[in-house]
Formats: C-alpha cells, sequence, structure tokens
C-alpha cells in the first residue's frame, strides 16, 4: 500500500466535502469526484468500499427548463444528487477512516470493546 496515495485521496476527500455547493441538487461531477477517490483507496488497500458509494437509485435524472425570457422551452434532462445524500456518505466515510486510523495507531478496537480471541 502506497500511504502517500492514501492521504493524497483523504485529503481529496476532506476538501470535497468542504467545498461542496450549498445547492439542493448536485451535479454528478460531485459524485464522480466522491467515487474516483474511493476507488483509488480501495485500489490501495486492497478494499471492498462498495457500501459508501451513491446507488444509481440515489441519482435521478431530472427535467429541467430552458430559457424562459426568449420563450424557449427546450427541456434537459440531467442527473443529480441529493447534497444531504452525498454529505451523509461522506461523513460515514471519514468516521470509518478516522475510525480504521485511530485503532490502527492505538492498538486498540475501534468501539471500546475487546473481541474474544478465536484459537
Amino acid at each position: 500500500m502506497d500511504e502517500t496515495k492514501v492521504f493524497e485521496a483523504y485529503a481529496r476527500l476532506t476538501g470535497l466535502k468542504t467545498n461542496i455547493p450549498q445547492s439542493h441538487d448536485l451535479d454528478m461531477k460531485w459524485v464522480e469526484e466522491y467515487h474516483s477517490i474511493l476507488g483509488i483507496l480501495e485500489k490501495e488497500t486492497g478494499k471492498d468500499y462498495s457500501s459508501f458509494k451513491v446507488p444509481e437509485s440515489e441519482t435521478p435524472v431530472r427535467k429541467t427548463q430552458g430559457n424562459y425570457i426568449t420563450e424557449n422551452s427546450p427541456y434537459y434532462y440531467v442527473k443529480t444528487c441529493d447534497r444531504s445524500f452525498l454529505m451523509m456518505k461522506i461523513d460515514s466515510f471519514l468516521t470509518f477512516f478516522e475510525l480504521l486510523t485511530e485503532s490502527k495507531k492505538s492498538g486498540k478496537p475501534p468501539v471500546g470493546f475487546n473481541p474474544p480471541k478465536v484459537s
């Protein structure tokens, strides 16, 4: 595992979280960037983080209207993602990442108890 790439992905993820627009419906570029970061972490760690990804069902195609001033009103169809859903996914992954790194530093389980040892 290349720790530099892991740190870079973590920095990109925290930067993404900080800079996501406040609008309700987000352009898919934000979801794509998030998935790209998870892909880097999956590659570097060999783990599957698909449960943290935004599912297709949460990225509906929405119809938007054209220019109302010129009365030219073609409809455009764009995929979007609800901001609060994406933020929930990002926050849950960052919490997971922090628990994982803290437990590795301290040598203690991340949830405060020692599971039984299996021989």
